[in-house]
């Protein structure tokens, strides 16, 4: 139970750390939007600079890499909350059955040929 309780909280801590994240690149997109396009210009970079064929200078392109920024993130924040609030509502007593236990699926006993050949019946 102490694993499952360290995993849940280290999963929790993630999801609230991209929370604020999430919320503050939604909320104030204009200036978060504006650091994105300043560093894929590339314009605050040495004269002659040998790497500026990769900057990118379409407006159209910087928002799409912000947005794809934000949607990464949310996604993240999403699937990492996802797990502790289910977890939330399952019992938690010392005597309940591992999910993968639960579904029909052998653990580790399983033998070579289970594994090769997917033999589901299970012996003793």
């Amino acid at each position: 139970m102490t694993l499952r309780t360290a995993q849940l909280l280290l999963v929790a801590g993630v999801a609230l750390f991209y929370t604020p994240i999430v919320l503050n690149n939604t909320t104030d997109y204009g200036s978060n939007y504006e650091f994105v396009r300043h560093v894929m210009m590339m314009d605050s970079t040495f004269p002659e600079n040998h790497a500026m064929w990769r900057a990118a200078n379409s407006p159209s392109i910087h928002t799409a890499f912000y947005v794809g920024i934000i949607g990464w993130e949310a996604a993240t924040m999403l699937l990492c909350w996802w797990e502790p609030c289910n977890c939330a509502s399952a019992p938690w007593n010392g005597n309940s059955v591992r999910k993968g236990q639960a579904m029909g699926h052998r653990g580790t006993d399983a033998g070579p040929a289970d594994v090769a050949g997917g033999v589901s019946q299970h012996r003793r």
